[in-house]
Order: C-alpha cells, then sequence, then structure tokens
C-alpha cells in the first residue's frame, strides 16, 4: 500500500514522538494543544499504515519524506 506524503507539520511531530518527547512537550514546540499533537499523530499512523510502534521504521523509508 501507497502511503501519502506526509506534510512538514506531520513529519515534525513523528520526529518528536519517536526522540521519545511527550505529547505536551511537542504541542509546546509546535505551538498547538495537546489535542492538535494526538490529530497530527492520528493522521501520520493513517498516512503510513502504522502505530507508535512502528512509527520509528516507517520514519526511515525515503518516501515518507515530501
Amino acid at each position: 500500500m501507497q502511503a501519502d506524503t506526509l506534510t512538514a507539520r506531520e513529519l515534525r511531530t513523528a520526529e518528536l514522538a519517536v526522540e521519545g518527547s511527550p505529547v505536551t512537550v511537542i504541542a509546546k514546540e509546535l505551538h498547538v494543544t495537546e489535542q492538535g499533537v494526538r490529530q497530527l499523530l492520528s493522521s501520520v499512523y493513517r498516512k503510513i499504515g502504522t502505530d507508535a510502534a512502528g512509527l520509528a521504521r516507517a520514519l526511515e523509508a525515503p518516501r515518507m519524506r515530501s
């Protein structure tokens, strides 16, 4: 299954999540609400066809970067 390209904001959110940053820290860095972070991560998981456990592996794929 071909994944959609992640937006810059989705990619940054995913990178921060992979680094282990908590939702509260990601929200502050991106200037969004915690719910906004959760929505972004949900979009990332849907687009790349994985969940939090597979996120790091999925980000390594070159097709994920826009």
